[in-house]
């Protein structure tokens, strides 16, 4: 039998979550996939009572890595992970992906900017189409959500849409759905994946004029401005 230790994969922001009511992040892309089609009752209905060897909630990076290479290393093991929202976490959803798709629309700016520094002309002004391109990158990132559902489907992991807590025993969570549904599922074994939430630094005007990403990617329309006219002023 495979011992797997409990471990806390803590990211580099403040957990947000106690021992006792501990939750996966709220992300704001929807998963797709077949396994996304299956409703709370019936995937709670389908479960066995015997208990688990290994139950990961969240599916962030660290959590889907650790799962799926326990199923790797003894295929024999019953393993689960528990998330809400998702696959992926924070680098797939609301993190590294979707930023670098802005990055290369930014720096796509710039060399238009400057192509005619290089011999490049062109008769028409291009546009930008914000709605546009907030949609190629939610699409985007929903594929990525369906590679990481079939890998886990691959690897035999069982994938629990929903939140966990610890019960008053700490081999048990209670697991929710958004629909209300919940039950108990037991593990030798829990890792607390669920990384964290950003802590804004103390200072006049800093939430003022900051924005966490998850918000900043919903948003439908943005204002563009100059930012070296902004700085002469």
């Amino acid at each position: 039998m495979l011992k797997l230790c409990m471990l806390f994969i803590i990211s580099a922001f403040r957990l947000s979550s106690s021992w006792t009511n501990v939750s996966t992040g709220a992300y704001t892309l929807r998963r797709i996939g077949k396994a996304s089609a299956i409703s709370a009752t019936k995937l709670f209905s389908s479960m066995p009572d015997t208990p688990y060897d290994y139950l990961v909630i969240g599916a962030g990076s660290g959590g889907m890595a650790s799962a799926r290479r326990a199923a790797q290393i003894d295929p024999s093991l019953k393993i689960g992970v528990i998330e809400k929202s998702a696959l992926g976490g924070t680098c797939v959803n609301v993190g590294c992906v979707p930023k670098k798709v802005m990055w290369n629309a930014a720096s796509i700016t710039e060399v238009l900017h400057d192509m005619k520094e290089y011999g490049f002309s062109t008769t028409t002004k291009a546009s930008f189409d914000w709605p546009y391109l907030k949609q190629r990158r939610d699409i985007y990132i929903k594929r990525l959500n369906g590679i990481y559902e079939r890998n886990l489907a691959n690897s035999k992991v069982e994938n629990i849409v929903g939140s966990a807590s610890f019960t008053s025993n700490p081999n048990e969570l209670m697991v929710t759905q958004s629909d209300g549904t919940s039950a108990i599922l037991k593990a030798e074994n829990i890792l607390v994946a669920t990384g964290g939430f950003p802590s804004f630094p103390s200072g006049e005007g800093v939430k003022e004029v900051s924005e966490r990403s998850e918000r900043a990617l919903r948003k439908t329309s943005i204002l563009v401005m100059n930012p070296a006219k902004w700085l002469q002023t």
